[in-house]
C-alpha cells in the first residue's frame, strides 16, 4: 500500500490536494453530475496509480461535507423539505447545514 490517509504528512497533502479537488468541481460543475465528474477528473490528477486507504469514518466525513456544500448551494429558503427528501436528512438537519451549525 503506497499511502495511509492516517499518516500524518500524507493525509495534510491529500486534504490539501481533496479541498482543491472539491473546490474546482463545486466551481466548474452546475449538477449534481457535473461535480462528480469534474472532481474524479482532479482527483485522478493527483492521486492516479496509488494505492492509499481511508478509514471509514474520514471517508464518511468527506461525503457528509460534500452533501452539505451541495445542500447550501441548492437551498434557496423554502426548499428545505424537498433538500430533506432528496439527501435523506430531516428538515430540522437542513436548517443546521444552511445555518453551519452541523460542523459541516
Amino acid at each position: 500500500m503506497d499511502c495511509v490517509v492516517s499518516n500524518n504528512k500524507f493525509q495534510k497533502s491529500f486534504i490539501k490536494k481533496a479541498v482543491i479537488c472539491f473546490d474546482k468541481a463545486f466551481e466548474e460543475g452546475s449538477t449534481k453530475e457535473e461535480v462528480k465528474n469534474i472532481f474524479l477528473e482532479k482527483f485522478s490528477f493527483y492521486f492516479e496509480g496509488k494505492d492509499f486507504y481511508i478509514p471509514k469514518s474520514y471517508a464518511r466525513n468527506i461525503k457528509n461535507n460534500a452533501r452539505n456544500r451541495l445542500i447550501r448551494k441548492e437551498f434557496n429558503g423554502t426548499n428545505h423539505q424537498e433538500l430533506a427528501f432528496k439527501y435523506g436528512v430531516s428538515h430540522q438537519w437542513i436548517y443546521k447545514i444552511v445555518k453551519g451549525t452541523n460542523n459541516g
